[in-house]
């Protein structure tokens, strides 16, 4: 999470140092009074599972870890994020030299691990336990915004989105040996199951959200960092969502082009 935060104020601090320079009159030239592109991006996407539901799950995987290493099990694990792809196509409609309305599609991935490794003994038992929880949530990702754009082509784009679920996967391997005063106990558990499966037939089949991106157009190309919310990934039981950030490169076509 700190990584995130890190490059995103990355960008935040470039851009704001050179918003409000004098625009070189190359930049200005290439600047026209109505432009349409279209185009095709891939992104780096990391998804965050939050919310009071996920809070817990993180804080109960925290809690368990750290009482196992006071009692001399050595132990490590928790919630974590899933490293994803996307990549679709986009068309940004400019309204004025500094206005676009943008119109991406994609294929978007998202998800989250739970991991736990713990081996040791104490003086009435021993412990050799691991576990991984793989959740992967893929969506169909349609999102409208309005883009603003400086002089030097740095972008500030404020939006929505809404998502189709097109695929839901939750794969889980366990295995556990406990030995105690009165014999040992081995527990194995090898799940491939749908994600609905897994939570009794809860899933959100439309996911929406907001969004914010900030990023760098040079020549064909555009450099973006966005911060991305969802509502409830579970019909249900709305105390779980996604945080998402995205890192892409968006290589653009002009489609029509007006001079000044």
């Amino acid at each position: 999470m700190s990584n995130q935060i890190t490059i995103l104020m990355f960008f935040l601090s470039s851009a704001l140092n050179i918003w409000g320079q004098d625009a070189p009159a190359v930049e200005a030239e290439r600047r026209h009074k109505a432009q349409s592109y279209f185009g095709a991006h891939i992104d780096y996407v990391y998804t965050q599972l939050n919310g009071i539901g996920g809070n817990e799950r993180a804080e109960y995987l925290s809690d368990y870890v750290e009482d196992l290493n006071n009692n001399g099990i050595a132990a490590d694990g928790g919630l974590f994020g899933r490293n994803a792809l996307s990549f679709g196509v986009f068309y940004d409609m400019y309204l004025s030299k500094r206005f676009a309305l943008q119109f991406q599609t994609s294929y978007w991935q998202t998800g989250y691990r739970e991991t736990l490794n713990a081996v040791g003994e104490t003086e009435s038992y021993s412990l050799k336990h691991s576990y991984k929880l793989n959740a992967s949530l893929d969506y169909f990702h349609f999102a409208p915004g309005v883009k603003y754009y400086n002089d030097l082509g740095v972008s500030l784009t404020l939006g929505a989105f809404v998502n189709y679920n097109i695929g839901d996967r939750v794969k889980i391997k366990e295995s556990k040996v406990f030995s105690g005063r009165f014999g040992s106990d081995l527990t194995e558990r090898d799940e491939d199951l749908y994600f609905h499966e897994h939570f009794n037939d809860n899933r959100s089949i439309f996911l929406s959200g907001g969004l914010f991106a900030i990023g760098y157009r040079w020549e064909k190309f555009e450099f973006d960092f966005s911060a991305k919310i969802t509502g409830p990934i579970l019909s249900e039981i709305e105390d779980k969502y996604f945080n998402v950030y995205q890192f892409g490169i968006r290589y653009e076509i002009p489609l029509l082009r007006e001079d000044n």
